[in-house]
């Protein structure tokens, strides 16, 4: 996994309050930000209801990791206040 895309992830959760971990075993914390890894790329998503469906925020899939830190820094930098 990509560190410096879970570290951006990690701010997106501190700064819009949402639940630091995934999941508190037997449900899914709602708003939680994550970074999922698949066909050698990277989407951010957020955890959309206690079954653990999610959402690609940005629309885009999987993309490579350059592209999402991009990406994901000008998005931290709109939720920064």
């Amino acid at each position: 996994m990509n560190t410096k895309l879970e570290a951006l992830a990690a701010r997106c959760n501190a700064l819009t309050g949402s639940p630091r971990e995934p999941h508190d075993g037997n449900r899914w914390n709602v708003g939680h930000y994550l970074i999922s890894c698949s066909y050698g790329g990277y989407a951010l998503q957020r955890v959309y209801n206690e079954a653990g469906a999610i959402r690609d925020i940005f629309g885009s899939g999987n993309v490579p990791a350059r592209d999402l830190t991009k990406r994901l820094e000008a998005y931290v930098r709109d939720l920064n206040p």
